[in-house]
């Protein structure tokens, strides 16, 4: 009898254009606004990369500015434009570019602060 010994294989697939970050997070303000989330978008072959658009899979309102760092690097920053709504803290961010024929899709956590505790009323002496 030959002993068997598990093996296991995982794959990674990367497309044309990359993100910095696997995955982006941000923190809510005092107005439940989250702050901006930056990233570098890279084109890992030769040539000019554009941003065409940003959204959000879910709809959520979103705005962006795209700085070129150099001619395949692109600074980019995601905003919020309301305070967020969303039950869930998770998200996706599609990121359409020139060079891919799909959107990059960078995953997106927000994380929520806890209502402030009220102070605790003292009993009078």
């Amino acid at each position: 009898k030959v002993p068997a010994v598990p093996f296991h294989v995982g794959v990674r697939v990367m497309g044309e254009v990359i993100a910095s970050l696997a995955s982006l997070t941000s923190t809510q303000d005092g107005a439940n606004l989250p702050q901006p989330m930056k990233t570098i978008i890279k084109r890992l072959s030769p040539g000019p990369l554009e941003i065409q658009s940003v959204t959000d899979s879910s709809g959520v309102p979103i705005s962006h500015t795209a700085e070129e760092a150099n001619a395949r690097d692109i600074l980019l920053t995601i905003m919020f434009k309301e305070p967020f709504k969303k039950p869930e803290t998770l998200g996706e961010i599609l990121v359409k570019t020139n060079a891919e024929l799909q959107p990059l899709r960078l995953p997106y956590r927000v994380l929520i602060r806890p209502a402030p505790t009220p102070p605790s009323p003292q009993p009078k002496p």
